[in-house]
């Protein structure tokens, strides 16, 4: 009997589990989630989901005034379901998914409030599009027919980097001063060249919060003064918001012409440009945050510069044998490396030329040719920054010319010149006061008879029996060769079958030519200063001078044109002037040289060269 109960006890309990098990889950459901007061089984609910990230903080009034989409606005006239969603960051151009814990049956539709900033697709991807605050919003449609919207603040972060600032009412530049970088900063117009005084490395370090450093020294950055100035001060080497003061803290806020960059101490102040005027003297503001043009920055984002190195300040590309030049360099680090020019030391590599260098970065040439400056700095012994540049030394004779196109670029002379006139300083033909353009060979009853004679080996030619004909030297020369005394150096290239084409060193090393009858310039091309006539741009637009034939030491003729007769003047030779002023409210004084007193008054009438010489002029009030 013992044994029976123990089986019915047994198959009571059965039976009493599978009663219970049958029974409606509603009579035992503890656990219920409500979404919009409408009652959802938490075994509905779709638990395979993304967890919601935590939360980043941002700065509240970043999001102030931000204006939904219509559809959300009427969404929520009709719904109770109002929810916080994520808030997270995402830099320009990059993107972030979206997490929702949906119910089974749910659909969202998407929308942003700022698509200048970020925008959002039907799978929740948001893309960061330009730095700044938005929300993004998730209308959540349940079975029931009522609906919850998610808000999601958003905070789309500028790339680290180096940046320049301009601003969008005059397109000028900030800059810091040459001297004290403490002080306030410069205002100035776009300049082409290379100056890291105007570049500036941003930072995004956390919270919406950016620094603002120099790229000259790391450890100086953007901060706002007690007179509410835009200054340039120590703020430091640490890249966190506890280590940086409030007052060098900024958020950027991007609109459709550029950036609004607030200073987090008051976000009612954003830098604000001078008005009417830049330089030193138009200090930057911290005003009123009023949305305008003279508020709206652009930043120029410069790919191509390094964050950490050496920069070479004061540099040339070319140095005349005999002179010496002063390179100097700083260094630039986003470590808080501070010592700046100190710790830089100067090395010189020889290459086709020699040169030698001090410690302070005085070059001093040796022989002609290429040579390589560095600048070094050493961080530690397994870590240095270098920055090199190379540099021609040039090797002059002291009987180069001076460039001085106006002597040439007037009516006639322009037109009825050519480039192998300039190059042998001559302006009219030998017999007579009729300008000339010069042909080689044509003195001597030879020169070209059609276009196809016209090679290197034909040039030269002809320019050696020209020089045998009017007295002048013509000999072939080494690049980084000295010319000998009243000498200077000439290069001919050849475009074959088209044209030849002269050069004509000058008194600082560079090149200069003339084009035909076009005027004289010391430009290649590319517009680019000539300062190696076999490495400078030829392909002009007439003809493309391919052929470089060589280098060559000429005697120049100096014969120039004037009103009634020739004159064998040199631009240097000095005149001796009868008087010290002629009136018209024009000056001259006695020792100018020719091209000096012709910048003033002209050609003359006429001019002496033996022993004595002296220009005549006919002026309405008397005789020079």
């Amino acid at each position: 009997m013992k044994n029976l109960r123990s089986i019915r006890f047994v198959a009571f309990v059965l039976v009493l589990v599978i009663l219970i098990c049958s029974l409606p889950l509603t009579a035992f459901a503890a656990d219920e989630v409500e979404i919009n007061s409408s009652p959802i089984q938490t075994e509905e609910i779709i638990t395979d989901v993304t967890p919601i990230p935590e939360q980043e903080e941002f700065p509240d009034y970043l999001f102030e005034n931000l204006t939904p989409p219509e559809s959300v606005n009427a969404t929520r006239a009709i719904t109770a379901g109002i929810e916080e969603g994520e808030s997270f960051s995402v830099e320009e151009g990059a993107t972030h998914t979206i997490s929702l814990n949906l119910l089974s049956g749910d659909t969202v539709v998407w929308s942003y409030s700022e698509p200048v900033r970020a925008t959002v697709n039907n799978a929740g991807v948001v893309t960061g599009v330009s730095a700044g605050a938005a929300i993004i919003y998730a209308t959540v449609s349940h079975l029931d027919g009522t609906k919850t919207v998610f808000t999601h603040e958003v905070l789309v972060t500028l790339p680290n980097g180096i940046y320049k600032f301009q601003n969008y009412a005059t397109g000028y530049y900030i800059e810091l001063p040459a001297g004290d970088i403490s002080e306030d900063v410069k205002y100035i117009p776009w300049t082409q060249e290379y100056n890291r005084n105007s570049e500036f490395k941003i930072t995004y370090i956390s919270n919406g919060v950016y620094s603002i450093r120099s790229m000259v020294t790391s450890s100086m950055g953007f901060e706002r003064s007690s007179s509410n100035k835009l200054v340039n001060s120590s703020i430091g080497t640490m890249q966190t918001a506890s280590a940086i003061p409030d007052t060098a803290e900024w958020t950027v806020q991007s609109n459709l012409n550029g950036y609004y960059i607030h200073n987090t101490s008051s976000q009612s102040f954003t830098i604000t440009a001078p008005i009417g005027g830049y330089g030193y003297n138009y200090s930057f503001s911290l005003s009123n945050y009023l949305e305008n043009s003279i508020q709206t920055w652009n930043l120029i984002k410069q790919n191509n510069y390094s964050e950490n190195g050496v920069d070479m300040r004061n540099t040339t590309n070319y140095l005349p044998y005999g002179s010496t030049f002063q390179f100097t360099a700083t260094m630039y680090s986003s470590y808080g490396d501070t010592n700046g020019q100190h710790g830089i030391t100067w090395s010189v590599i020889n290459g086709t030329g020699s040169a030698s260098i001090s410690q302070n970065g005085t070059l001093s040439p040796i022989s002609g040719g290429n040579v390589w400056v560095r600048a070094t700095y050493r961080r530690s012994s397994t870590e240095a920054w270098v920055a090199s540049w190379v540099v021609m030394i040039v090797p002059l004779s002291g009987y180069e010319l001076d460039y001085e196109p106006e002597l040439w670029n007037y009516y006639p002379v322009q037109w009825g010149t050519n480039c192998y006139a300039y190059a042998l300083n001559n302006q009219v033909h030998p017999y007579d006061n009729e300008l000339w353009y010069m042909q080689p060979g044509e003195i001597g009853g030879l020169g070209f008879v059609q276009q196809s004679d016209i090679n290197a080996a034909n040039t030269v030619s002809y320019v050696e029996s020209d020089a045998d004909i009017l007295g002048f030297t013509f000999e072939p020369i080494g690049k980084y060769q000295e010319c000998s005394d009243g000498h200077y150096k000439v290069a001919l290239v050849i475009a074959p079958g088209v044209d030849y084409h002269w050069y004509r060193q000058n008194s600082d090393g560079t090149w200069s030519h003339k084009l035909a009858s076009g005027p004289v310039t010391k430009l290649d091309a590319s517009d680019n200063v000539i300062y190696d006539p076999e490495t400078a741009d030829r392909n002009h637009e007439a003809a493309n001078y391919t052929v470089f034939v060589g280098f060559f030491e000429v005697s120049p003729l100096n014969e120039f044109y004037t009103l009634t007769s020739s004159a064998l003047l040199a631009d240097d030779s000095p005149l001796v002037c009868n008087e010290t002023s002629v009136g018209l409210n024009r000056q001259i004084d006695i020792g100018m040289t020719y091209s000096e007193v012709t910048k003033i008054f002209g050609l003359p009438t006429s001019i002496q060269t033996s022993l004595l010489r002296f220009a005549e002029y006919e002026l309405p009030n008397g005789e020079l």
